[in-house]
């Protein structure tokens, strides 16, 4: 088994070192202040993102030609595709989907945010603010296989019941880990339902952000994922064994939104 080990300092956000290095898949230091991370006012959002009651419906995913999925994520065939991040920045319509009793409500569009600073510094007059597309990595990355396959992953949660999960589900109700196969090439697309920023981490694995850099995209361990936008990480499954997977919100993490990715050899004659 890898190691999932979770000592992790209670000060919030993990601080990016956002140079591009290349260096090895260390743990991000904590002890950055979570200030500034209050609820995010979605109503006069110039993209559109209103919201939509949920009670009711049915949470889960629908699947695209994808036999053998695990979890319920929506998976979608990835062979021959572009990067997706010109279609993410012009705004997608949220899918009928909207994750149960576990996710308060969904935007009626989600689009990408990568050039957006984050909340609190849209109005900074005095300097300059560092965004997502600014980054770019010095050296072309070592795998430049298009994705096999795509994984979308909904941030949900609930701010009145204090629910925080992945697609509707906190880790207890996660019947299945996330599944990746060793040595393939996968696309990870986050989808924030939820009005709060989340950073996203996970152990073991680089997560190369599409933020239009193409061979140069950057490679982070934690990306962070604005309120309804939508984004994508490629991946190369490249450390067989379970991984830790979850909200660099320490406290979103403790109540659920949290899941184990899990790297195994992939079975001859098993679908996707």
């Amino acid at each position: 088994m890898a190691d999932m080990g979770m000592n992790h300092d209670e000060g919030g956000h993990a601080q990016h070192n956002m140079s591009g290095n290349d260096g090895g898949h260390a743990q991000h230091n904590m002890s950055g202040s979570d200030s500034g991370h209050a609820q995010h006012n979605m109503s006069g959002n110039d993209s559109g993102h209103a919201q939509h009651n949920m009670s009711g419906n049915d949470g889960g995913h629908s699947q695209h030609n994808m036999p053998g999925n695990d979890g319920g994520h929506s998976q979608h065939n990835m062979f021959g595709s572009d990067s997706g991040h010109a279609q993410h920045n012009q705004g997608v319509m949220h899918g009928p989907d909207n994750h149960g009793p576990g996710n308060a409500g969904v935007p009626m569009m989600v689009q990408s945010r990568l050039h957006e600073p984050g909340i609190g510094l849209e109005s900074t007059d005095t300097h300059r603010v560092l965004v997502y597309t600014d980054l770019r990595s010095l050296k072309p990355g070592y795998d430049q296989r298009q994705p096999e396959r795509e994984i979308e992953l909904h941030l949900t949660g609930n701010m009145e019941r204090y629910m925080w999960s992945f697609d509707g589900k906190k880790y207890g109700q996660a019947k299945e880990p996330i599944r990746f196969y060793n040595g393939e090439r996968l696309r990870l697309t986050f989808v924030n339902d939820t009005m709060m920023e989340h950073p996203i981490h996970l152990h073991g694995m680089w997560m190369e952000l599409d933020n239009g850099s193409g061979s140069h995209n950057p490679r982070k361990h934690t990306i962070n994922v604005k309120p309804a936008e939508r984004l994508s990480v490629d991946i190369t499954a490249d450390a067989p064994g379970n991984w830790a997977f979850h909200c660099h919100l320490l406290y979103h993490m403790e109540v659920g939104m949290f899941r184990i990715v899990s790297v195994s050899d992939r079975v001859v004659g098993a679908g996707q």
